[in-house]
């Protein structure tokens, strides 16, 4: 099977919610194309989905250096995952990174948001979950975050 076939069953898995298969596609492709910033990117997207954070952030950043097409997402996912691992000031410089490819994304004022209120910078998180709520103002999640940041200033 070609590498673009073994990715085509990676994301048909992962879509699937099939992680298990993902990650044997994903390991298959790794010997294919261990190069290849999708295949990084996509095994990047399974560990998170998976909850290992720690593998996560480590292929979407292996996926970045690769030279990833659209590296907010993973610069994203990287954010969210070193989040989870209240790893806070990594979290924060990939999820800058990623808002300044694309400021229009509201979850990554939102992610960020969460950084800033998890680290005790209440007013940064304040000032960054205005910018999510500006972009998206109906998100009841935003509003909410803004809500619990706020009772804790």
């Amino acid at each position: 099977m070609s590498l673009e076939n073994v990715l085509k069953s990676a994301v048909r898995n992962i879509r699937e919610g099939r992680l298990d298969l993902a990650e044997l596609d994903l390991k298959s492709a790794k010997g294919m194309a261990p190069n290849h910033p999708l295949v990084w990117y996509y095994d990047g997207v399974v560990q998170f989905r998976m909850h290992n954070f720690e593998a996560a952030a480590s292929s979407m950043k292996k996926s970045i250096e690769l030279g990833v097409p659209g590296p907010e997402d993973a610069y994203y996912y990287m954010g969210f995952s070193y989040m989870r691992l209240k790893r806070y000031d990594e979290a924060i410089d990939s999820l800058e990174k990623a808002i300044s490819i694309r400021p229009d994304i509201p979850v990554f004022y939102y992610v960020l948001s969460a950084c800033y209120a998890d680290k005790g910078e209440k007013r940064k998180a304040v000032e960054t979950i205005d910018k999510a709520i500006a972009l998206d103002p109906e998100n009841e999640a935003f509003k909410e975050l803004k809500q619990d940041i706020e009772r804790l200033l």
